[in-house]
């Protein structure tokens, strides 16, 4: 048997359709993208479901058809992936391709910190960016007073901010403030929280003797 199986596919690419789904494309490299494929090709998607320390808990393969993208659906939310992608042609198979991951994992911001003002309804919150920026957006942050069971205040920063002055405290009171990381979904990450007690207000009181 002179057949060659198949090259294996390269240039894979993802593109984010939903919490839940993605687009994988790929190019055959027999067949440039304005060539129709033969009806004899396939192609067979490998999904890798990982665990936090990249290790595969879950392994699936979804066969394909003739077209050099798939939509992936059912993805759970706040979970890593990598797919792989193998060309078929009758019954020769190409090797997998490299894998290329996908997280649609939301990673929270380090290190907040609180610094007083000199105005005492003022605070200043301070962090540093996610170990992994990638899909999120913006920030929000939530506030209010401790033992206040009503509304949150909140307050949505771009990716780029990290800093941001709260105004209108008021002065010798426990407020509760909640940050946490926003993807394009809405999805938000596990917060970071502080709590904060604003000081008393300074009267200065001057006597004109």
């Amino acid at each position: 048997d002179d057949r060659q199986p198949p090259k294996t596919p390269l240039e894979l690419n993802l593109i984010s359709h939903s919490k839940t789904s993605v687009v994988l494309q790929w190019t055959d490299v027999d067949f440039p993208k304005n060539i129709r494929l033969p009806s004899s090709r396939r192609y067979k998607i490998q999904i890798n479901e990982l665990n936090s320390n990249q290790q595969i808990v879950k392994q699936q393969e979804i066969l394909t058809n003739n077209e050099q993208s798939y939509l992936i659906e059912n993805l759970k939310p706040l979970t890593n992936y990598e797919f792989a992608v193998r060309t078929l042609d009758g019954d020769l198979e190409s090797d997998y391709s490299m894998a290329i991951e996908y997280s649609n994992v939301i990673y929270p911001i380090k290190q907040l910190n609180m610094i007083t003002n000199n105005d005492s309804s003022k605070v200043t919150l301070t962090w540093q960016l996610p170990d992994d920026i990638n899909g999120i957006k913006s920030f929000n942050i939530y506030y209010n007073e401790q033992d206040d069971k009503g509304q949150e205040q909140k307050i949505s920063v771009p990716v780029d901010i990290t800093q941001v002055t709260i105004s209108n405290l008021k002065s010798n009171t426990k407020y509760l403030f909640k940050i946490v990381s926003v993807n394009q979904f809405n999805d938000e990450s596990t917060p970071e929280i502080r709590l904060y007690k604003t000081p008393y207000s300074k009267f200065y009181i001057i006597l004109f003797l």
